[in-house]
């Protein structure tokens, strides 16, 4: 079934569901194959805010990152399999939820049909909290994390040290506080930590409510080194593409990042500022990629 987000971008993804704790959760699956490439795809999975909570298995999609991290895998020609899962309406992200994502993420790492050295996790607001709930859940588990206007106050400091991650905050989001999460990447920066912190310093006008940074551009190639490839979900791409090629390649965060966990700039996504009993707001905002 194809779904159009409110963005008008369309984007293909089968309903799945998996039952574990009595518990039934609902996500969406989208493969993206590169028909050029023998490699084993990654995971990624995708946890949203708490304004798509739910039980219809649909409202998760229609956040923005959710079609941009489609695109970007689209478009880098990764072979992938993109999960969204739903949390339940009476839930939030962690908690029981921990081991429902984690089943979810097995049913397609055990049995080898995912690449289990490159599973990534993403999150916003709820999302994000959940993602830093999932990094202290399962250390050494993840190959990269971005947690996104979260807190991470909960969580075991050990834990998510193991995982190299990226997050981004807001000045001026009511609900999020940048300095726990100041705080927090400070102790894992003391533990060695691969972490990198961004603050968006947004003020109280609307922002643009979408935008990718696309990846850098070469002769008129594409900087990913990938090959054409059909696509099973997103945008049909319409770059030129180029052959692999060492000087080629995406902006890195870590100045001698390792092949397997390395973090790339790729997806960026503000949105609008939204009406809620408090005044104007930063929302909980970005997510940069981590490929």
């Amino acid at each position: 079934m194809v779904w159009t987000s409110m963005l008008a971008h369309a984007f293909n993804a089968s309903k799945e569901q998996i039952t574990t704790l009595g518990i039934t959760m609902g996500y969406r699956k989208c493969v993206i194959t590169n028909e050029n490439s023998t490699e084993a795809p990654i995971l990624v999975v995708y946890l949203h805010g708490g304004s798509s909570k739910g039980n219809d298995n649909e409202k998760q999609l229609l956040e923005p990152g959710t079609d941009s991290i489609a695109r970007y895998l689209e478009t880098h020609g990764i072979n992938a399999i993109f999960l969204i899962p739903q949390c339940p309406t009476d839930k939030s992200w962690g908690g029981p939820m921990n081991t429902m994502l984690k089943a979810m993420i097995d049913r397609y790492a055990s049995e080898g049909v995912a690449d289990t050295n490159r599973i990534y996790i993403f999150g916003g607001s709820m999302g994000g909290t959940g993602t830093w709930g999932m990094l202290s859940a399962y250390p050494n588990f993840f190959a990269a994390a971005m947690p996104v206007a979260a807190n991470p106050s909960k969580t075991v400091v050990e834990n998510v040290a193991t995982t190299p991650a990226y997050t981004v905050m807001g000045t001026a989001d009511a609900i999020m506080k940048v300095e726990t999460a100041a705080s927090f990447v400070e102790e894992l920066k003391a533990l060695d930590d691969d972490v990198r912190m961004d603050v968006e310093e947004v003020g109280l006008t609307k922002q643009p409510a979408y935008r990718v940074t696309p990846p850098p551009v070469s002769n008129g190639c594409l900087a990913t080194g990938a090959a054409p490839r059909r696509p099973s979900c997103g945008p049909q791409a319409s770059a030129k593409w180029c052959p692999p090629s060492s000087s080629l390649s995406t902006a890195s965060v870590s100045a001698t990042p390792s092949p397997a966990n390395s973090l790339s700039e790729g997806i960026y996504w503000p949105t609008a500022p939204q009406k809620s009993p408090r005044p104007w707001r930063q929302p909980h905002i970005s997510l940069v990629h981590t490929l």
